[in-house]
């Protein structure tokens, strides 16, 4: 069987919380994989046997950073030269944003493009004039859309894409990289132990958290918060546990590496992920990718009704779900969890069977290789 060629198209390779894109190359063997890039971050902790980076060095990456803000993008002969160079037989950009700048080039030399929508760009950028227009020629040129939940399938058909493109794709993780850690880091500890992952945008819901966390200590007051991340949010939500006696309950730890991460995971009895819609319309699109982490290392998920979340959580059984914004019903959930072990090991055990059967990165990139396939044999049909 003919091995396949795929170019991936990236803003940045790679920021640590979009770890899973490296999965999706890394388990994937029956393609010959290469990363095109603007600018580079973490590259060696995501080795890529090909990689192109439009910007490399500290200054050229200030310098065209700015200047693609300007909605000036000065990589088309970058991008027309290295596909010129390598004539993959598919473009897969991970990010609508990313698949919008190759456009013309995939045109040019009649290669299929794929795209892979994540969230900010399926709801926040469609209500900007500038984008429609871009997103108009995307669903006409494009040859595959991959999402990874109904609801976020559903929005991609409201904003113009050609259902019959789209292809639901539950995201993968590597579900034995995380359970090791389970074993090495578990404890017997009384404390009730949170775990809350996103500072930077208001779509995480970091003062839901804080407000909620603070709510479980007046009935349950050995719970201990641990956020992780660094963002606007943090110091919102240290001035709220401060106002509200709370401070001495939380732990702060800035931004991990993805093993420290899966180290917190293990330790933790739930995972908090009162994920919401934005003042400005950014949401998660599908779900934050620690429900499903968290679901593999057994973990309870509290989480919210936003997007794809009821698709990837399953309410009472891998996790507890309630409207957005509804801190009495976070609190009531987290407060269930901490009163009752059994019933938090039982759903632990609920939500890795679900996640074993959903969210394997086998069986994504599986599924993503025979979108490929599927395409250049109808490519080859039709030349």
């Amino acid at each position: 069987m003919q091995r396949i060629k795929v170019a991936h198209v990236l803003h940045t390779f790679l920021p640590v919380t979009e770890n899973w894109i490296f999965n999706q190359l890394h388990y994937n063997d029956a393609c010959d994989h290469l990363v095109i890039s603007q600018f580079l971050k973490n590259e060696s902790l995501f080795p890529v046997k090909t990689l192109y980076s439009a910007c490399e060095g500290e200054f050229r990456q200030k310098i065209f950073k700015q200047i693609s803000r300007m909605k000036i993008w000065p990589f088309q002969s970058f991008y027309n030269s290295i596909i010129c160079k390598e004539m993959p037989h598919i473009i897969h950009g991970h990010f609508s944003t990313e698949s919008c700048r190759v456009i013309n080039v995939a045109s040019q030399h009649k290669i299929p493009l794929v795209t892979t929508f994540y969230g900010l760009d399926v709801n926040k950028l469609p209500r900007r004039k500038y984008w429609k227009k871009k997103y108009a020629s995307l669903f006409k040129t494009g040859s595959a859309f991959i999402v990874e939940g109904h609801h976020m399938a559903n929005k991609l058909v409201e904003i113009g894409c050609d259902p019959q493109k789209i292809n639901v794709i539950h995201i993968g993780i590597d579900i034995e990289r995380i359970r090791k850690k389970l074993s090495r880091f578990r404890t017997d500890e009384p404390v009730f132990k949170i775990l809350f992952i996103g500072l930077e945008r208001e779509k995480k819901g970091a003062m839901d958290a804080a407000r909620a966390f603070c709510g479980l200590l007046k009935s349950f007051p050995d719970a201990e918060l641990h956020m992780v991340g660094e963002g606007k949010y943090r110091k919102q939500a240290q001035e709220y546990f401060k106002d509200n006696g709370c401070l001495s309950r939380v732990i702060f730890h800035g931004m991990v590496n993805v093993d420290r991460y899966h180290e917190l995971l293990a330790l933790c009895d739930v995972v908090l992920a009162p994920s919401c819609t934005a003042a400005d319309g950014d949401t998660e699109g599908g779900a934050p990718v620690v429900c499903i982490e968290a679901q593999a290392a057994e973990k309870v998920v509290i989480s919210t009704n936003h997007c794809d979340i009821p698709e990837i959580v399953l309410h009472q059984k891998g996790g507890l779900l309630c409207n957005e914004h509804d801190v009495d019903q976070l609190t009531r959930n987290l407060l269930l969890m901490a009163q009752n072990p059994q019933l938090r090991n039982r759903m632990g055990q609920q939500g890795y069977a679900h996640v074993q059967k959903n969210h394997s990165i086998e069986k994504q990139v599986t599924k993503i290789t025979s979108i490929y396939r599927n395409i250049m044999e109808n490519t080859n049909e039709r030349s």
